[in-house]
């Protein structure tokens, strides 16, 4: 097929795919039962592949969505969009659970919309004539829609030694964000860049309490919605100088919130059912509906560092922090600690193909590996006092290119994503549910010339 039907068939799937995915669960983690639920770490595919880094990325043909400086050296327009499916056991104590989630995970898309070289001053050459002294200036502009969180539980919890009773807990939903960012690049390796997200969704919880006694069942339902907006910024930068074959990249970006509200309807109530029976609704002990209150979510920084051989290899460490202890919301009580992530990636021969290479028809296969060490924000009280949920992820990839030349004799790249990832959650030896991932994540990008008129000689 070729790539123009490619690309508008690529979009037309792409768009009702996403428009579901407030609809759709992609955890079923009991840990997302708390906060904001399960955070995604909102990378896309290809450096889902690198551990998760997001902040010190440069280069003609990539950009991250968590850093809007990155994009400040793109040469195309990138549509980028992905997919994901995991499946996994979780075990709490001596029960044990099999999971298989999956769904749309992000779109994104950027384009140069500025590329000039402006007159800075002069200098003069050897013999003393003046020549004007150039700085080049580019722009780029990028939006996207994204999860920030999923929601997605299904557990109970049984006593029969102080009162014989179940609570069965369910949940779903999750915080999106729709993004738009701008970001300007001056003296061809510093760039600055700015993002606003607008952030929606909604929390469902559902709770059954369950007392068992000699002739009927009594049960206390309770019905919660929660609906989140406002809004997210983000400023980045990254500076990418060249020493020798090795080009050095520095990033990082700073995030906070502003004016971000919630709204709760909730209904609390009981019912009782003989043996057999139908239920029989007997009182209504709470009925809410568009309870407002403020939600004041976490700020945060991350900062990452890239050395690179172009075509040879990529090696890229980051760190980021979340302020969770910040974090409070009118319809929890829950406390918090920060979050704090460390990421490591490899990829072998990124970026080969600028050019035609010699003897080949295609550029070669990109191979990505990393690793990935969270101290998440859920923390809980043991007997030895407060007990961090830890994640561990191992990540392996591969970037297949496709590539075409386009008018100017140029290459415009596009990649194939193809990611595998192990996740661990939690330590059942500290009484805590333990969670074992393997995930399958898809992305593609698409490369593209837009806005540039056709050249004749």
């Amino acid at each position: 097929m070729p790539f123009e039907r490619f690309r508008h068939l690529s979009l037309l799937l792409i768009l009702p795919a996403f428009a579901g995915l407030q609809a759709q669960n992609t955890t079923q983690s009991p840990y997302s039962n708390f906060g904001i639920g399960e955070l995604g770490g909102g990378e896309f595919a290809q450096f889902n592949g690198l551990g998760g880094i997001s902040q010190a990325v440069s280069g003609a043909y990539r950009y991250s969505p968590l850093n809007p400086a990155s994009m400040g050296g793109i040469r195309y327009a990138l549509v980028e969009f992905g997919f994901q499916g995991t499946t996994g056991r979780i075990e709490a104590g001596d029960k044990k659970r099999d999971v298989t989630t999956g769904g749309f995970s992000y779109l994104g898309v950027a384009m140069p919309t500025m590329n000039r070289r402006l007159i800075v001053g002069q200098r003069k050459d050897s013999v003393g004539n003046p020549i004007p002294r150039l700085m080049r200036l580019q722009m780029a502009t990028q939006f996207g829609l994204a999860p920030v969180s999923a929601v997605g539980f299904n557990y109970s919890l049984s006593d029969t030694v102080n009162l014989n009773h179940t609570v069965f807990h369910n949940g779903g939903g999750g915080i999106n964000r729709a993004y738009f960012g701008h970001a300007i690049q001056v003296a061809g390796n510093l760039s600055l860049g700015y993002q606003a997200s607008y952030l929606f969704g909604q929390l469902r919880d559902f709770s059954l309490f369950d007392l068992r006694d000699t002739g009927y069942f009594v049960r206390f339902e309770d019905q919660r919605n929660i609906d989140i907006q406002g809004w997210q910024h983000r400023v980045g930068f990254s500076w990418s100088p060249m020493t020798g074959k090795w080009r050095h990249t520095l990033g990082g970006s700073l995030t906070w919130h502003g004016n971000t509200t919630g709204s709760q309807s909730r209904l609390v109530r009981t019912y009782s059912s003989g043996f057999g029976g139908f239920p029989t609704y007997r009182d209504t002990v709470l009925f809410t509906q568009s309870q407002k209150g403020a939600v004041n979510l976490p700020d945060g920084f991350a900062a990452g560092y890239t050395i690179e051989r172009p075509g040879v290899l990529r090696l890229s460490g980051e760190y980021r922090q979340e302020n969770w202890e910040q974090f409070s919301a009118f319809y929890t009580g829950n406390r918090f600690a920060n979050r704090e992530t460390v990421a490591f990636g490899l990829s072998l021969r990124p970026d080969a193909a600028p050019r035609k290479m010699r003897n080949r028809n295609r550029a070669p296969i990109e191979w990505r590996f990393g690793y990935r060490s969270v101290q998440t924000q859920n923390q809980f009280i043991g007997t030895g006092g407060p007990l961090a949920v830890r994640e561990t992820a191992y990540t392996l990839g591969a970037g297949i290119p496709v590539s075409r030349r386009y008018f100017d004799n140029s290459i415009i790249r596009s990649q194939l994503h193809l990611n595998l990832e192990y996740l661990e959650r939690g330590n059942m030896e500290s009484g805590l549910a333990r969670e074992r991932y393997l995930r399958l994540k898809l992305g593609v990008t698409l490369g593209d010339v837009w806005f540039d008129r056709n050249k004749y000689n």
